[in-house]
Parts: C-alpha cells; sequence; structure tokens
C-alpha cells in the first residue's frame, strides 16, 4: 500500500467516531508542550474522506493551539472500512518497551520527567500494590548443618527488620 504525504487545512480533517483512545490531562498537557516545542513531527493518517485512522489527539490539541493545517498522509488507493479499523488500532497499539539501563545512564533524571515520564514510571515511587505489606508471611527453612543455620538466622534477622508492622511466623529446621 502506498501513501501521499499532503498538507491540508485542519478544517478538511475529522475525528474518527470510533476512536478508542484517551488521554488524562497530564498526558494531553505533554502533548500539548510537544506539539507548541516541536511542531507536528509525525504525520496523521487519513482515510480517503478525511476522516482520521491514527492522530485523533494530536489533531485535537494542534486546533485549540491554533493551527490552521496539518501533514497527512492519504492512502493513494482506498481502504475498506475494516483496513481502516485494523490501521486504526495498530497504530495506537504498537509500540517497544523501554530499556531503563539505557534511560538511567544516558539521560538525567530531572529530563526524563520533563520529557514526560512520571517517578512511578521510572520506578521511583512504588505502586500500589507494593506499598501493602503482606497480610501473612511464612518462611520454612531447611539446614544441612549448624554454619548453614547461622548465615541463614544472619539473613532471617535481616528479612525481619524489613517486616515491622507485619504478622510472620519463620520454622528453621
Amino acid at each position: 500500500m502506498k501513501w501521499q504525504l499532503e498538507s491540508r487545512s485542519i478544517d478538511e480533517v475529522y475525528p474518527n467516531v470510533k476512536n478508542p483512545r484517551t488521554m488524562d490531562k497530564e498526558q494531553a498537557q505533554a502533548l500539548e508542550n510537544s506539539i507548541e516545542k516541536f511542531g507536528l513531527c509525525q504525520p496523521i493518517v487519513l482515510n480517503g474522506s478525511g476522516a482520521i485512522i491514527g492522530g485523533n489527539q494530536r489533531v485535537a490539541t494542534m486546533r485549540a493551539l491554533g493551527f490552521e493545517f496539518v501533514d497527512v498522509y492519504v492512502p493513494q488507493s482506498p481502504l475498506t472500512q475494516e483496513e481502516e479499523e485494523e490501521l486504526g488500532i495498530i497504530l495506537n497499539k504498537i509500540s517497544g518497551e523501554w530499556d531503563f539501563d539505557i534511560l538511567a545512564n544516558d539521560w538525567e533524571l530531572a529530563s526524563l520527567i520533563e520529557y514526560g515520564f512520571s517517578p512511578k514510571e521510572l520506578g521511583l515511587e512504588p505502586d500500589e500494590e507494593r506499598k501493602k505489606p503482606p497480610r501473612k508471611f511464612i518462611l520454612t527453612i531447611q539446614c544441612e548443618d549448624e554454619i548453614q543455620l547461622e548465615l541463614i538466622e544472619e539473613q532471617v534477622a535481616q528479612l525481619v527488620e524489613q517486616c515491622e508492622g507485619v504478622r510472620y511466623k519463620v520454622k528453621i529446621k
């Protein structure tokens, strides 16, 4: 399939009524900041009649910012309704994973947060599940000899210190 890059009046570009994507206020603000700073670097994808297949949030943000024209990709041959729907999902679904080692080593923390990462995404704030201590903690350990028992007792003592306020039972055999 071949696509043609065009510049269109933003008034000729229509939202996809079946757009399943939403953004919260923080995400919308991050998108607005990005478009204000860099402009539109990723063209909008339209069907032949001007309905958005990919880029609903970007177009809405550009309208709010007063843009008059937008770069769009338009298919050179018509898409079926099924193809439009499939492409709409694919454009919004396919994404990679972050390599947090590279991010940590090659970028400053303040920059990553400025670029839109939340402290939680960077592992700096525990999520709600991690905040809750377990209700019950049972540990059963079997030792081969006295030396192993002493090592394990030291490790258990360290674990017990971390379990303040949590019920626990430790059995060492």
